[in-house]
C-alpha cells in the first residue's frame, strides 16, 4: 500500500516536473531508467547531450517500478528496463511501441562479500551465512534472476528468513558495503561501479540465467522521433564502450 502510493504521487510530481520542462526547454526526453544503468547512462546523456542538443532526465528506478509508473501515466518517453520480461509484458499491453524495442545489452549475476570480509568463498557456501541480500523479488531483475538460481540450487526457501531484500540493485550493493549482510547477490556491473569496496566471490554462469536488457519508447511520448535518436544513440560505438566500462556485454540487433 505504501509503496502504492509513494508511485501515483511520483507520477503526479513527473506530469508537474515535465510541465516546468516544456516551459523552459522543449527538446528533452524523460527516460526510465533501471537503476543499474545509472553510471553509464549519466555518463551516456552528456555526450547525447552535446551531441544532439537533446537533454536527458532520467528516471531511475527498478524497471519493476518504472513499469508501474509507465501504467500509471507517468509521462517517460522512453523505458530502459534490466528485464526483457518485464518489456515483454509492456508490449503485449500496449504501453511501448512495438517497433520500437531494442535488446541492447547482457549483463552477469555475482555474488559479493565486503571487501576485508574472508567468507563466502564460493555460491555454495551461503547456505551457512546469517544474512543475505537480494533485490526485491517481484520488482528488481536482479532480486528475480538471484530467486531463480537460488531455487534452482534447491536453497532459497532454507535462506528466505536470512535474506535482506532491497528495493533497487544500490540498496543490495549498499547493504553489502555497510557490512549489514555477509554477501549479496547483484549484478556485474554493480560490482564494478564498486570494486573498491567489494569483493568478488562468484561469477554465476550465464547459462543459470539469461540477463538481457530493453529499451522501447512509450506509446504515448509526445518525443517519439526524439525517442528514435536516442534508442539509436545507445548502440553507437561510444555507448557500446561506455556500456563495456561499466561491466555490461553490449548486443547486436542488427
Amino acid at each position: 500500500m505504501i509503496q502504492r502510493y509513494f508511485i501515483f504521487f511520483t507520477v503526479i510530481l513527473m506530469h508537474i516536473s515535465q510541465s516546468g520542462c516544456e516551459k523552459k526547454d522543449k527538446n528533452y526526453l524523460l527516460v526510465g531508467t533501471a537503476m543499474s544503468l545509472k553510471g553509464p547512462m549519466e555518463e551516456i546523456s552528456s555526450e547525447f547531450e552535446k551531441k544532439h542538443n537533446i537533454k536527458l532526465r532520467l528516471n531511475l528506478a527498478s524497471s519493476g517500478v518504472l513499469a508501474t509508473q509507465i501504467r500509471a501515466g507517468a509521462p517517460l518517453d522512453i523505458y530502459l528496463s534490466a528485464s526483457s520480461k518485464f518489456m515483454d509484458h509492456m508490449v503485449d499491453t500496449g504501453f511501448i511501441v512495438p517497433d520500437s524495442r531494442i535488446d541492447f545489452l547482457s549483463n552477469t549475476l555475482v555474488l559479493v562479500a565486503p571487501k576485508s570480509s574472508s567468507v563466502p568463498v564460493s555460491l555454495k557456501d551461503i547456505i551457512r551465512l546469517k544474512s543475505i541480500s537480494i533485490g526485491n523479488t517481484s520488482t528488481v531483475p536482479a532480486g528475480i534472476y538471484a530467486k531463480k538460481v537460488l531455487m534452482e540450487m534447491g536453497i532459497f526457501k532454507d535462506l528466505k528468513s536470512k535474506i535482506v531484500y532491497g528495493q533497487h540493485v544500490r540498496q543490495v550493493a549498499s547493504y553489502v558495503i555497510r557490512g549489514e549482510v555477509e554477501a549479496a547477490i547483484l549484478f556485474y556491473s554493480d560490482f564494478v561501479t564498486f570494486r573498491n569496496k567489494l569483493r568478488l566471490v562468484e561469477k554465476i554462469s550465464p547459462e543459470k540465467v539469461n540477463i538481457t536488457y530493453s529499451a522501447g519508447i512509450i506509446i504515448n511520448s509526445v518525443a517519439s522521433k526524439r525517442a528514435q535518436v536516442l534508442l539509436k544513440f545507445l548502440e553507437s560505438d561510444f555507448s557500446k564502450n561506455v556500456f563495456k566500462k561499466y561491466g555490461f556485454i553490449p548486443r547486436s540487433n542488427k
